[in-house]
């Protein structure tokens, strides 16, 4: 009998083990299925999530969610030596923000905590973190007593961490330290891929962006429209805070904005002088310039937007600088030397762009203008009689005119010649520049003249032409001691109010002025 319950008590031993042996083997296969699947899970959310920082956030909530954390951070390094700063909802706001303060925003700090031979840090107790460094004080003033840190390599190339925190101690086995060291390889790997991803979104950014340039070279004429468009340009492919195109005043050695975008407050009325500002210095040498902290720089000038960092290239023609493109952004270090050479590239072909628009605005402005008295010309007045006055009309405005007969002209050609009948031309369109300094002003004949006066309406005109008289009469006696015989200018005036009246209207002022000129009214 004793040797039968022997043989029970063995026979009930050999299946306790068995299933204990069972139990161990389902759990460890328990343990590498779920390990698995973490890593698919984080395969999967790195194939298919392209923007970086969403990305971040998924790892760090699926990594929370599977080590049963108290929370999880991360610092990513980025290519031009930033630190981006990630976490989970469940950390505490002063934890989160003291982290920002000490730690995020120094990539220095990040880097001492650097593995060069095991490739992460798994440490039972918070109390090991590398010694004096401020991430083991705020840990331990908030409680956390297990501390995972998985650095994120790739090649040689150190990317950043990430960080898990527990109000526990973290099991200590191989399994273990095997699975944290496939999160980080895979980790590392989908950051690299969002970076040649990103590197490859903005390169192809930067052609589009070169593209839409050179389609403005070859097709634009209009020269403000041009400078709008080379700016929207500019503002769509890289969504800067502000971007302004600056041109140069040679006459008085200044920048002016001709086009800004983002800005809160008019900027159109600062003009900087050449050599003061950031835009001034690059005018100046003919440099381009990044500024990674404008506080730190003596030369900025500020705005009423809260800028950190500025990038600003010359536009340059035939070696000569024309003008200034600016971009600012509300980051420190937002601009790298890829971001200069790109808008230096681009700043090239706008200044091409920008020289022959404005050369086309020349010519088109010299056939519209009377060479010798700077005013515009008869082609002038047919085009405008055409577009803006018609459509003044059809908005319901009036559009009223005024024309002006010298009496006189071809005596003093006669008596003093050619130029000294040009002088008095001169003179005349000098007197109307000065009564109507901001309408259109036409020489629409040999000695006759047109002051175009939208939304003047006929008892606005009839007061307009008495002054107009009296000036005459000044202009007169200015004349008589000058020429020995009479001299005088006809006035002839008219109103539009409907389009149908507008083919009459310089008709109907014409035969005003010469019953004017002829003494009938």
């Amino acid at each position: 009998m004793e040797q039968i319950e022997k043989l029970h008590r063995r026979i009930q031993e050999m299946q306790f083990e068995f299933e204990r042996e069972a139990a161990i083997i389902t759990a460890k296969s328990e343990t590498r299925l779920r390990s698995l699947a973490l890593l698919r899970d984080i395969t999967s959310i790195g194939n298919s999530i392209t923007d970086t920082s969403i990305m971040m956030q998924r790892f760090l909530e699926k990594l929370n969610r599977f080590f049963h954390t108290y929370g999880a951070s991360a610092f990513i390094i980025t290519p031009e030596g930033k630190v981006e700063f990630y976490h989970t909802d469940t950390l505490p706001d002063e934890f989160t923000k003291e982290i920002q303060e000490k730690i995020a925003t120094s990539p220095e700090e990040i880097m001492k905590r650097k593995v060069e031979k095991c490739g992460f840090i798994f440490l039972e107790e918070v109390k090991f973190i590398t010694d004096n460094t401020e991430l083991s004080h705020i840990a331990a003033k908030h409680g956390i007593i297990g501390y995972i840190r998985i650095p994120l390599y790739r090649g040689n190339e150190y990317m950043g961490a990430i960080h898990l925190y527990s109000l526990r101690v973290f099991p200590n086995d191989d399994a273990f330290e095997k699975l944290i060291k496939a999160v980080g390889e895979e980790i590392s790997v989908a950051l690299e891929n969002r970076r040649l991803y990103n590197d490859l979104e903005r390169r192809l950014k930067e052609s589009l962006a070169l593209y839409e340039i050179s389609k403005a070279l070859i097709s634009a004429v209009d020269y403000d429209l041009l400078l709008e468009q080379i700016l929207w340009i500019v503002q769509e492919s890289f969504d800067y805070a502000a971007t302004s195109i600056l041109l140069l005043d040679e006459e008085k050695n200044e920048l002016y904005v001709k086009v800004a975008w983002g800005f809160q407050s008019d900027v159109y009325h600062h003009r900087i002088p050449v050599g003061k500002g950031v835009t001034g210095w690059v005018a100046s040498t003919g440099q381009p310039l990044i500024v990674p902290d404008v506080t730190k720089d003596s030369r900025f000038i500020p705005t009423d937007l809260d800028v950190r960092s500025e990038m600003a290239v010359p536009l340059v023609v035939g070696g000569k600088v024309i003008g200034v493109l600016d971009v600012e952004s509300r980051e420190v270090n937002r601009f790298s030397e890829q971001d200069l050479w790109f808008l230096s590239s681009l700043a090239a072909q706008a200044s091409l762009a920008i020289d022959r628009a404005k050369l086309y605005q020349q010519l088109k402005e010299q056939a519209i203008r009377d060479a010798l008295t700077g005013l515009y010309n008869r082609r002038f007045c047919e085009d405008y009689i055409k577009q803006e006055a018609r459509e003044s009309l059809l908005k319901g405005f009036p559009v009223s005119i005024i024309m002006i007969d010298i009496n006189g002209l071809k005596r003093v050609n006669d008596t003093y010649g050619h130029s000294s009948g040009d002088t008095l031309l001169v003179e005349i369109a000098n007197l109307l520049k000065s009564m109507f300094p901001d309408v259109p002003i036409a020489r629409y004949g040999g000695d006759e003249f047109i002051v175009f006066l939208n939304k003047v309406s006929r008892d606005e005109l009839d007061q307009i032409v008495s002054e107009l008289r009296r000036t005459k009469v000044q202009w007169q006696i200015k004349m008589s001691e000058k020429y020995p015989f009479p001299m005088d200018f006809a006035i002839g005036a008219a109103t539009a109010t409907r389009p149908d009246e507008l083919e009459m209207i310089i008709d109907y002022a014409d035969n005003l002025m010469y019953k004017d000129k002829h003494g009938l009214i």
